[in-house]
Parts: C-alpha cells; structure tokens; sequence
C-alpha cells in the first residue's frame, strides 16, 4: 500500500513535532533550573491580594502576593515552581513566599 501524503508534507509534519517537542523540554527544563535557583531563597510572608484563574482541570490559580523585603514593598505573581497547593489560597490570606535577594520583584510560592 502506497502514502497518499506528498513526501514534503511528511517532512514538514515531522520536523514540526519535533520542534513542538523541543519547546516543551526545553521549558521543562528551563522551570526546574529556576525552581533549584529558587531553594536557597529567603522565605517571607507576604499577603495574598489578587486570585487569578489559571486553568479549570485541574483547578488551578497564580497568587499574586504583596510583600516587604529589605524595607521595600513588592507585589508579584508568585511562580508555583514548588507544586504547592493553591487552591486554598483566597485574597487577604498569609501566604509564605520565597523571594529573588538579586531581584525581589520574583517571587515562588513556599506554602
């Protein structure tokens, strides 16, 4: 049995899985890098000011979180690189962070 595909389609097809796949081990990597930088950060607490909706299966949301560190106040979209539970977390909760020291603008969710 003969391809009905064009030769050039399969190359194509091929060569855009293979670089759909990259991209994606490529971010997997890139977060743990950043979730391993993200260890030996201090942890603050910082209050949780804004739920924002991320996708519904599962249920999940970004916290975006204000919080004092080194006399200055921030507020930033805590990264979940720690797979915390964050769906418990409401507006005008105590929520422990981990905060960037060379840029406290970035925060990671501890607790």
């Amino acid at each position: 049995m003969t391809s009905t595909t064009p030769f050039w389609f399969d190359v194509v097809f091929l060569a855009a899985v293979v670089f759909i796949a990259g991209v994606f081990v490529l971010g997997s990597l890139q977060e743990r890098k950043f979730a391993r930088r993200a260890e030996h950060w201090p942890v603050i607490e910082s209050t949780a000011v804004e739920r924002l909706f991320l996708s519904a299966d599962p249920t999940t949301y970004r916290i975006r979180v204000k919080y004092v560190f080194q006399g200055a106040e921030y507020t930033s979209v805590a990264e979940n690189f720690f797979q915390k539970q964050n769906t418990n977390k409401y507006v005008g909760d105590v929520v422990m962070i981990k905060v960037n020291p060379e840029n406290p603008a970035i925060s990671v969710l501890y607790s």
